[in-house]
């Protein structure tokens, strides 16, 4: 296989492994198209070839921008979640955040 074709595989897989959030594969992957990314450099391919490795690589760089906000969300949410396991917060007269748990009897479902 020609190192271009190579790399348009190699493409091609990273952006299946982004849309499916195979985090797993993307590191692996990302250090494929690095190697063959060289290798198609050293063999100046044709410029239609050269347009459709920039075409995927700009999908795949879409993808993993999406993939990385994504993941920047659970985050968040997986903090917040962890924040309201600690019980209730509320805000002094100081204006900082205080932990209600513990200072007031256990709420009761009326």
């Amino acid at each position: 296989m020609r190192p271009a074709d190579r790399l348009l595989a190699t493409l091609e897989a990273l952006r299946a492994a982004a849309r499916c959030g195979d985090f797993a594969a993307l590191g692996r992957l990302t250090a494929r198209v690095a190697a063959d990314l060289a290798a198609t450099e050293a063999a100046t391919p044709p410029p239609a070839q050269l347009a459709a490795m920039k075409a995927s690589a700009a999908e795949v760089a879409v993808l993993l921008q999406a993939a990385e906000r994504g993941l920047a969300a659970a985050r968040r949410r997986l903090a917040e979640i962890e924040r309201l396991r600690s019980g209730p917060v509320t805000y002094g007269g100081d204006g900082r955040p205080q932990n209600l748990a513990g200072t007031t009897p256990a709420l009761r479902r009326v």
